[in-house]
């Protein structure tokens, strides 16, 4: 005379054998902190940015003068450049800027020389520009 009917499956085993759910509960605890201790931690992650700023002083003159005598001569210049993602430009007064994503799989020091050679190799900038200023994103901790 069963008035309960018995069911089955996991949950139902558990609950029939408290004592393998609680040593259940504690491999799983005891694996977590095994995993937290074991995990790698950092402040500041190893990433680089991939990311080249070329910046030309042109002093004096409006944003328009800048974009069209320094930034889009620029853009042209390296838009052969292997390894390009995005190109940003911003003409702003006095100074014209051009920042270059490079994909990942990209080596920044070869895409950093070919830039340079690129603008160093532009011979229509305007004679009130300055020498352009190359340098790469980097993270300092």
């Amino acid at each position: 005379m069963e008035s309960q009917t018995r069911q089955k499956g996991l949950i139902a085993w558990f609950t029939y054998n408290p004592v393998a759910a609680n040593l259940l509960m504690i491999f799983i605890i005891i694996a977590g902190l095994i995993s937290y201790w074991l995990m790698t931690k950092r402040m500041m992650p190893d990433v680089q940015p991939n990311i080249v700023s070329v910046s030309v002083p042109y002093l004096g003159a409006a944003p328009k003068e800048v974009e069209e005598g320094v930034v889009v001569k620029i853009e042209e210049a390296i838009q052969d450049v292997k390894g390009i993602k995005t190109i940003r430009s911003t003409a702003r007064e006095g100074v014209g800027t051009v920042t270059i994503e490079l994909t990942n799989d990209t080596n920044l020091e070869e895409a950093l020389n070919d830039i340079k050679i690129k603008v160093d190799s532009i011979a229509t900038l305007p004679a009130e520009t300055e020498k352009p200023v190359i340098s790469k994103f980097e993270f300092t901790a």
